[in-house]
């Protein structure tokens, strides 16, 4: 006798109040039902407070949902599932179903004192006086707060669901108008719409339009005059939407988007932002810098995060913590009053920063991580280098969010089909800052250019120079040029950060492979 909701799915931001209304009106019983079977409307007329109860959760139909670990109710809004700022809504809903009984009884009442007298026996007119004075008690008592209470924790029962529910989104990129279901692009490389479902259980979206053949010439334009070369472009791209889209686990990647002041790496940062809604977290950058006390309980930001937007990162960073994420294996976070949580990461870095990051670049696996964008000018308003700013960039780039989306899924299709392979501008970018970063890269360059030490890759190993001659030259360089005796690499250390750029042998004492003193080679 009740009109189903599942229209209501297609409409778009529903709050509470809406879902009240919506739902006092699917379960008001009309006058029409009444005269058509008035038998049936009757048997429709819920008769306890879990009857009401059970009427709520059938016509919400997954709309509503309650997590009892964080005590949150979430609301289907037509796009995604909302946590409630306050427990406002199963109140409306069950004032909503006390209003709409007492207009269903108003309405069977007045059907039966219309009905002709030959009509009526004094058994049936008996029994639909009971029948009313029995519905009549159910809605005095939804008239209490004692009464709604009751049915609001009979509807928390129904609709709770683990608390792990909404922990794993990862196969669904949510947009305004219907979803993009990642497995499904993966396996036909071509995009499909599907429709918004309350079944899927998505709690974000990213506030655009799928809008086949719109464009994002501001987007380009932007990346083209800002970043190095089109193939740095084209893995930002990827990286971008393989953050997005593709909500990866594993992928030993870590974007350096590495520039000056306004040369626009905040710039693209700002813009997802701002269009990604949750998908986006800009946590504490000591979350991922070296050892901080804080470090964990700033790591509760990144935990759901896929694109991880960070700036002004000035310090070395926690390697450990790095390999952990971007090697997809089980991180750990903190919240106060709360125990420690385990999560698997689920999304990329974007680490904003001057010079580039500051990692153990000696360190293999660290090194091989690091994608850095070169993002190479400064742009200025009245700029005397060409490289002229564009005070509304930013709003002209949100007006074409809808061509945004198709440039990530352009991205996610060519990701899809070449892998994440770093170009070799992106490489020599990466090796320039190890080199600078290291005194003892910068020693061994120094005497190469000067003449005095000569790399020749004839040179058998045995007329190699040994590690210890060539550290003993380094430290005598050191105290030349006043490095700070904290600065200065023991042996080992310094093996480390020249076997990066120089094989080291062991062959009878450690041998720096294809490089000897000038006199010596002479």
């Amino acid at each position: 006798m009740t009109r189903p909701l599942s229209t209501l799915s297609d409409q778009y931001k529903l709050g509470p109040t809406e879902w009240a209304k919506a739902f006092h009106t699917s379960m008001v019983i009309t006058e029409h039902e009444v005269e058509l079977s008035p038998g049936k409307a009757r048997e429709a007329f819920p008769a306890t407070e879990d009857d009401v109860a059970n009427k709520i959760v059938d016509r919400l139909k997954g709309a509503l949902t309650y997590i009892p670990g964080n005590k949150s109710w979430y609301l289907w809004n037509g796009i995604i599932h909302e946590p409630l700022t306050v427990e406002s809504l199963p109140k409306l809903v069950v004032i909503a179903a006390k209003d709409a009984m007492k207009a269903s009884s108003e309405r069977i009442s007045y059907f039966y004192r219309q009905l002709p007298k030959n009509e009526k026996t004094e058994d049936s007119d008996g029994d639909n006086k009971a029948f009313l004075r029995e519905r009549n008690e159910i809605i005095k008592r939804l008239s209490t707060n004692a009464g709604i209470n009751s049915v609001v924790e009979l509807v928390r029962a129904k609709v709770t669901v683990s608390n792990a529910h909404f922990d794993d989104d990862r196969q669904w990129f949510v947009l305004r108008n219907g979803v993009i279901d990642k497995r499904d692009l993966s396996i036909n490389k071509s995009i499909k719409l599907f429709p918004h479902d309350a079944k899927r259980p998505v709690y974000r979206y990213f506030d655009a339009d799928y809008i086949p053949g719109a464009g994002a010439p501001v987007l380009r334009k932007f990346l083209s005059e800002s970043v190095a070369d089109a193939g740095q472009v084209r893995f930002l791209g990827k990286a971008t939407a393989w953050a997005l889209i593709g909500s990866p686990k594993k992928t030993k990647t870590i974007v350096s988007l590495q520039g000056a002041t306004n040369s626009g790496k905040s710039t693209y940062n700002d813009l997802f932002h701002s269009l990604a809604g949750s998908y986006y977290a800009e946590p504490n950058r000591d979350a991922i810098q070296i050892t901080h006390r804080d470090a964990l309980k700033y790591r509760d930001a990144m935990k759901e995060a896929r694109y991880l937007g960070f700036s002004e990162v000035t310090k070395k960073l926690d390697v450990p913590f790095i390999l952990q994420f971007t090697g997809g294996d089980t991180c750990q976070s903190e919240q106060k009053f709360i125990a420690e949580k385990y999560w698997k990461p689920q999304g990329i870095m974007f680490v904003a920063s001057n010079e580039g990051l500051q990692v153990d670049s000696m360190n293999p696996a660290t090194f091989a991580r690091v994608a850095p964008i070169h993002f190479p000018h400064t742009f200025e308003v009245n700029s005397l280098t060409g490289h002229e700013a564009d005070e509304d960039l930013s709003e002209k780039l949100l007006d074409e969010r809808s061509g945004i989306v198709n440039w990530l899924l352009e991205h996610y299709v060519y990701m899809l089909a070449e892998g994440m392979d770093k170009t070799d501008t992106m490489e020599a970018l990466k090796r320039k800052t190890r080199d600078e970063e290291s005194n003892a890269l910068e020693f061994v360059m120094e005497m190469r250019d000067a003449g005095t030490l000569v790399f020749d890759p004839e040179l058998p190993t045995s007329k190699s120079i040994t590690l210890a001659d060539l550290h003993q030259a380094y430290v005598s360089w050191c105290t030349s040029h006043a490095v700070n005796r904290s600065e200065l690499l023991n042996q080992a250390s310094f093996r480390k950060h020249i076997q990066g750029s120089y094989e080291v042998k062991n062959s009878g004492g450690y041998k720096v492979t294809a490089v000897q003193f000038a006199k010596v080679a002479a």
